[in-house]
């Protein structure tokens, strides 16, 4: 790998640590002979998600010239996060969720985990193409509906830009009460209660992409 994709994944390896699911590229990486059998193996039996991607990354720049593309790549193609590959190719990062509409979620993850209908909301996340089969796979295959919920939203602040916008759109059309909560939220964070503030701020700052 050159040193200026080596620059890049060390410069974005927060970034890269948080939102991708090393899982999701392993066995497309072995596939392009980027990584080795043992590499694979050694990384999938890390249990945990955040140190399994560090470990993915920290090896990535010692897998030879391809690694670097072979990665952008799998980001495209595999986990459909494109924003990451463009980060990393130094192009404008355009398609990941927004600070603001993470800060919403963050606010409410206690909340909604407990009465999210969560395979319902599954089910719509990927008819929208928020989710891919693999995500599907990764929270229906947990063993309660709280862990489950748990693990979908630990994924959404993952999935892009539009994911936050699906999601207030299945929960006004299905759990009204819990698309409340975030507005209630949003009025928090923003300071809505002042005077003069505006209704129309608040659907600005939901629909927000910044």
């Amino acid at each position: 790998m050159s040193a200026v994709h080596k620059k890049s994944v060390r410069d974005n390896l927060q970034c890269l640590g948080e939102e991708i699911n090393a899982l999701e590229h392993l066995d497309f990486l072995f596939e392009k002979e980027v990584i080795s059998s043992y590499r694979r193996q050694e990384t999938r039996s890390i249990l945990v998600p955040v140190e399994r991607n560090s470990a993915l990354l920290s090896v990535l720049p010692s897998c030879g010239e391809k690694a670097f593309d072979t990665f952008c790549t799998s980001l495209r193609d595999r986990s459909h996060q494109p924003w990451l590959a463009n980060l990393l190719s130094g192009r404008p990062p355009q398609g990941g969720m927004s600070k603001n509409h993470k800060r919403v979620l963050k606010t409410n993850v206690s909340k909604l985990e407990v009465d999210l209908d969560v395979a319902r909301c599954v089910q719509y996340l990927w008819q929208e193409d928020v989710i891919t089969d693999y995500n599907k796979e990764c929270i229906l295959s947990q063993p309660t509906t709280t862990a489950k919920s748990r693990e979908l939203l630990h994924l959404l602040p993952t999935r892009g830009e539009q994911a936050f916008t699906v999601f207030c759109n299945y929960l006004r059309q299905h759990q009204d009460w819990l698309f409340k909560l975030l507005e209630e939220s949003v009025h928090s964070i923003i300071g809505a209660e002042k005077k003069g503030f505006k209704e129309t701020a608040v659907k600005r700052f939901l629909a927000d992409k910044k």
